[in-house]
């Protein structure tokens, strides 16, 4: 009788049983074939739905998965003069340096590269960490945005309380910034 050793469903020879093998032999055989099913296929304890052309596909996401992607556009880290950290951002330019014509407590982020299709679903979380003046943290504020094109988002520190309550924060702000894709596909 020509019986394999068989372990998984690839050690299965599709030539066996020979037609010489005895007919009282045909139950080692389904053995075999049942011992490689088992082994292939440990994990399977109910049925399996996919269609011939899903399982083919299968392989393909596996061995070329789709390009990873988040859902931020761009974010960073801003201390009040210096980026901190940058990612999808190039520069910050902002109206306490006279950057760009811009009043003082307006900042502009620029991005690396345009956001391209930009609409209504790209939102900016900025966050304002107030200025330290002679060690002690100035008023809070709250950030407006004035501007968000394609390649820069454009907003206004504003202070609350104090003397400018409502106005234009009276010194440098540090700020983050995150821009999210809110239809991330």
């Amino acid at each position: 009788m020509a019986l394999e050793n068989v372990t998984f469903i690839n050690s299965l020879n599709p030539a066996n049983p020979t037609g010489v093998d005895k007919v009282s032999e045909g139950d080692d055989h389904i053995r075999n074939i049942k011992k490689a099913l088992v082994a292939s296929f440990p994990n399977v304890d109910g049925p399996v739905t996919l269609t011939a052309d899903e399982f083919s596909q299968l392989k393909d996401l596996v061995l070329n998965p789709p390009e990873a992607t988040s859902a931020i556009v761009a974010s960073c880290k801003y201390n009040g003069a210096n980026l901190m950290y940058k990612e999808g951002v190039t520069s910050v330019s902002n109206g306490w340096n006279g950057d760009e014509g811009l009043s003082p407590g307006v900042y502009r982020v620029y991005f690396d590269s345009d956001i391209s299709e930009f609409d209504q679903h790209y939102a900016p979380i900025i966050t304002s960490f107030p200025a330290i003046v002679n060690g002690v943290a100035a008023y809070p504020c709250v950030i407006a945005l004035q501007e968000f094109q394609a390649d820069s988002v454009t907003f206004t520190v504003h202070q609350i309380g104090g003397p400018e309550d409502g106005g234009a924060s009276q010194n440098p702000v540090g700020f983050s910034l995150l821009i999210v894709d809110m239809v991330q596909k």
